[in-house]
């Protein structure tokens, strides 16, 4: 997997549990949703939080990558870069055969 690929799959997947997470503290807080412990609702706020720490942080750190055509465009340069190193590696091995006189295998 290309590491492009990577961050935008974790930058998705944590802005998706930040919204699942700032959902149901907005609906504990006008009272649609109910916790048996009003500890469970602090740690919520706790946890809320310390998502948009993380998000932002990974955000301006360049961690994390929420546009696809930036990670498409490296995934594409990369698997070009690949298939150049392919080809260069068996041009120069065609070259030495030809050098070498061997032009049947070259």
């Amino acid at each position: 997997m290309d590491i492009g690929f990577l961050k935008l799959i974790l930058a998705y997947s944590l802005v998706a549990v930040f919204v699942f997470t700032a959902m149901v503290t907005s609906l504990s807080l006008i009272g649609w949703a109910r916790f048996i412990d009003q500890d469970q609702q602090k740690t919520l706020f706790k946890v809320l939080i310390v998502e948009v720490a993380i998000v932002s942080v990974g955000f301006f750190a360049n961690l994390l990558e929420f546009n696809p055509a930036t990670a498409k465009n490296q995934i594409v340069a990369g698997a070009f870069s690949d298939r150049k190193q392919q080809f260069t590696t068996k041009l120069a091995l065609a070259r030495k055969k030809y050098e070498d006189g061997d032009l049947q295998n070259a």
